[in-house]
């Protein structure tokens, strides 16, 4: 009995041991976690998915873009930013102003293209609510604004600044304000 009584103890004791090693916790550090946002004292607030937009406008044939300087593209590409949470008892309108890097064959239009293999003679066009291009650096006509949630739409296409445009990349970036009236 007295052996029985030991090898119980041993058991326990060799147990405890084994499980103590096996659930030992480990730190590693592990990445980061960055939260952007910011408060903003105004009649909106743009919802999130509208921060960063991605508008994919797809490909379109060089002979479309033609060998005249402002020939637009036959297609245009939808894209939405959307307000939300608006208070319209003191402010009801917006307006939208588009700002980057302007074309140097056409200073309304943002140049088209990034890095090597870039189209050249080829600018993005922005459109507003109404089908009207919008000139970079301008703002848009005004939008009533409706209680609650907005969506402001726009289009965009590709137009040729030069007489003799260049196939390639035709990525472009904007950043864009509104203004509350």
């Amino acid at each position: 009995m007295k052996m029985k009584h030991v090898s119980t103890v041993l058991a326990l004791v060799f147990s405890s041991a084994v499980t103590s090693a096996i659930a030992a916790p480990v730190t590693v550090e592990a990445g980061t976690v960055n939260f952007t946002g910011s408060v903003v004292d105004t009649a909106c607030a743009v919802d999130t998915a509208s921060t960063n937009l991605n508008v994919n406008m797809g490909q379109v044939r060089l002979a479309a873009l033609g060998t005249t300087a402002g020939t637009q593209a036959p297609s245009r590409t939808d894209f939405q930013i959307k307000l939300v949470d608006c208070d319209v008892s003191t402010i009801q309108n917006a307006q939208i102003t588009f700002n980057g890097v302007t074309s140097q064959g056409d200073p309304s239009v943002l140049e088209a293209g990034v890095g090597a293999g870039k189209a050249t003679g080829v600018g993005v066009q922005i459109f507003d609510h109404t089908g009207s291009a919008l000139p970079v650096g301008t703002a848009s006509t005004a939008v009533q604004l409706n209680a609650g949630d907005n969506t402001l739409h726009f289009q965009s296409g590709f137009i040729s600044t030069s007489t003799s445009p260049t196939a390639g990349d035709a990525s472009a970036s904007s950043t864009f304000t509104i203004t509350y009236s």
